[in-house]
């Protein structure tokens, strides 16, 4: 899982992730650097990494468990766009003074509770705007492992480990011929 803090003075990506790892593969992919969130406390390194002024955005999948991590490593007027909760929903502590001090805009946002015209509307954008960048090799997918269908509880179970770095592909092979 990352969490991914942007805008390091080089307008590039900072990351934290769960294990060293996904840190490195992070780095491959272009971070400027990234933090263990396991290990050591992220926002104290986003601040050294950045003279102390903070990133400007936070893409947080996390939630509760990081929001005064969150909070701190955030720039003054920072965005912070939280699209998980896989850390809870529960906050105790001054999580709003901190925001009108910093001035901090928070977003939330989720598919589920959107329409099934506005997912089909994503979807056509993405088709339009997204995909011809793949085809080209503009853009490329992260693939990260590859299943036979007939071991789907084994990728169902590297997936719920947290091991991968990208996407997990389940293979189905149908009249003999491949899909995924």
């Amino acid at each position: 899982m990352y969490t991914f803090l942007i805008g390091s003075p080089s307008g590039r990506s900072l990351v934290t992730a769960g294990s060293e790892e996904k840190i490195k593969r992070a780095l491959e992919l272009g971070a400027e650097a990234g933090f263990n969130y396991k290990t050591e406390d992220f926002a104290k390194h986003v601040l050294k990494h950045t003279d102390n002024k903070g990133v400007n955005l936070i893409l947080d999948c996390i939630g509760a468990s990081f929001w005064e991590r969150n909070v701190a490593a955030l720039a003054v007027d920072g965005r912070w766009v939280l699209y998980g909760l896989l850390g809870g929903g529960n906050i105790n502590g001054d999580l709003l003074a901190k925001i009108l001090r910093k001035r901090i805009n928070i977003t939330g946002t989720t598919l589920r509770a959107r329409s099934t015209e506005y997912k089909a509307e994503l979807i056509r954008d993405f088709t339009e705007k997204a995909l011809p960048a793949f085809q080209s090799g503009q853009l490329h997918p992260i693939i990260d492992t590859e299943f036979p269908l007939e071991r789907i509880a084994d990728a169902h179970r590297y997936m719920e480990e947290n091991r991968n770095t990208g996407k997990i592909l389940v293979t189905v092979i149908t009249e003999g011929k491949e899909e995924l």
